[in-house]
C-alpha cells in the first residue's frame, strides 16, 4: 500500500504563507506577485521543512500567476539563523529564468524585510566583504521599484 506524503503547502507550525496578486492594469502593465511569509522560521536544520514549503508555495504562485515581478515579503517573519530560507530564492530564480536568453535581463525579484529578520537575512545573502543586496521595508516602496524594474524588463 502506498504511503501518502504530507503536502508541502500544509501549514507548518508557526509559519503563515500568503499570495497577493497585483494586476498590471494599475501598474503600467507590470503584473506582480507578492509571496508573504509571517511567523517563526525555526533556526538551523529545524527550518528545513519551512524552507521547502516556502519554495514550493512560491513555485505554485509563479506557475499560476506568471508575474513579471516577484516580491518576497518577509516583513512579518521572525528569522534568526539557518540557510534553508535560500531555497525560496533558488526555486524562484530557476523558474523565472528557465527560458531566458543569455542577454535577457533577469526578472525582478524584490525582498521586503522587517525588524525580526533583517540582520539574519543580510548575513545569509551577503558575500564576505560585499554590500547586501537591496531590500525594502514596505510594500509600497517595493511596488514602486517593481514597476520601474518590471517596465524595463518588459521593454527589453
Amino acid at each position: 500500500m502506498a504511503q501518502h506524503a504530507p503536502s508541502p503547502f500544509a501549514e507548518l507550525e508557526g509559519l503563515e504563507l500568503g499570495f497577493q496578486y497585483l494586476s498590471g492594469r494599475d501598474r503600467q502593465g507590470v503584473n506582480m506577485l507578492v509571496i508573504s511569509a509571517a511567523g517563526v522560521f525555526p533556526k538551523g536544520s529545524a527550518g528545513n521543512d519551512h524552507g521547502k514549503a516556502l519554495a514550493a508555495y512560491t513555485l505554485q504562485g509563479l506557475v499560476y500567476f506568471d508575474p513579471v515581478v516577484l516580491i518576497l515579503d518577509f516583513s512579518g517573519l521572525h528569522y534568526t539563523w539557518g540557510n534553508s530560507l535560500l531555497q525560496v530564492y533558488q526555486a524562484a530564480h530557476q523558474w523565472l529564468e528557465a527560458e531566458t536568453e543569455p542577454e535577457e535581463p533577469l526578472h525582478p525579484l524584490l525582498t521586503i524585510l522587517g525588524p525580526h529578520c533583517e540582520a539574519a537575512w543580510r548575513s545569509l545573502v551577503t558575500p564576505v566583504g560585499k554590500e547586501p543586496p537591496p531590500y525594502f521595508t514596505s510594500l509600497e516602496k517595493a511596488e514602486t521599484e517593481g514597476i520601474r524594474l518590471g517596465s524595463a524588463w518588459l521593454d527589453f
